[in-house]
């Protein structure tokens, strides 16, 4: 295999996957690991965040329920990561 043949291949994108869906993916996983896991009190900041900015009955969102959502959000954008790649790669 030559040079050629394998920037050819790097540049291939299989009909099946979708980059969209892959950088999503590839952005939610990290930003719901960091909230998850509260780096930087981040579950805090969404929390004030919510009841200063939206509407609504937003002071029952509590950081740990934040956080639970967050974990939710990452663990679906890894599965969609992960199915993406194996798509490309196939």
């Amino acid at each position: 295999m030559n040079q050629v043949d394998v920037i050819e291949l790097a540049g291939h994108v299989s009909s099946e996957m979708n980059v969209g869906r892959l950088v999503v993916s590839g952005i939610l996983f990290p930003l719901g690991l960091v909230t998850v896991f509260n780096i930087g009190q981040m579950a805090d900041r969404i929390s004030l965040f919510l009841a200063g900015v939206v509407p609504g009955p937003t002071e029952r969102a509590t950081p740990r329920s934040i956080r639970f959502a967050a974990g939710v959000i990452a663990s679906v954008s890894l599965v969609s990561l992960v199915v993406e790649i194996r798509m490309g790669l196939t």
